[in-house]
């Protein structure tokens, strides 16, 4: 209720399967994969907030955040335990959302989790680390055809689909207050 997320739904060809993308990315991350995934899978692939073609909600761009979209729509619109296949900053939604609502996962796929947040917030945190951030909160919700010239295409369309806001966090060096 507090946000419209935006997903891809494929036919209920079998076991639901969410796949959550990583930070800054969008549900056409899979597009690699889908094809494989679509006769076996009911296939369900997620905008987080802020992403993609999902609803923008100006300060609540953080980690829990995150999470709690991902445990309302898993209750929501997925009808028995599902599969959840999670890509980086997506892998540890996964788990935390395995942790928290048990009885609604089957299994969890982590692509690349982070599992050490101090880590994260350190590696992140780093002066080098914010100011690359600083450059992708300046390209993002640009037009795509401002950004193509200088950024693959690929990139691009996540970067014109993607909320400047939700980069604060980490461009001003404060990726401890993104996990708080």
């Amino acid at each position: 209720g507090e946000v419209s997320l935006n997903y891809a739904e494929g036919p209920s060809t079998g076991p639901p399967l969410i796949l959550l993308p990583g930070f800054t990315g969008r549900w056409q991350a899979f597009l690699s994969i889908i094809p494989v995934l679509l006769p076996h899978w009911h296939l369900y692939a997620l905008d987080y907030r802020g992403h993609g073609e999902s609803g923008r909600t100006p300060g609540h761009s953080r980690a829990i955040d995150f999470l709690t979209d991902c445990l309302a729509f898993l209750e929501r619109q997925v009808t028995e335990p599902a599969v959840l296949l999670g890509s980086s900053a997506g892998g540890s939604i996964a788990l935390d959302m395995a942790t928290l609502l048990p009885a609604h996962v089957r299994a969890v796929i982590g692509l690349d989790p982070f599992f050490d947040h101090e880590a994260y917030i350190a590696w992140f945190g780093a002066e080098d680390q914010a100011s690359w951030w600083v450059n992708e909160r300046q390209l993002a919700g640009r037009p795509l055809e401002e950004l193509l010239p200088t950024v693959p295409l690929e990139r691009a369309e996540e970067l014109s689909r993607l909320d400047p806001e939700a980069l604060n966090y980490h461009a001003e060096g404060r990726p401890h207050e993104f996990f708080a």
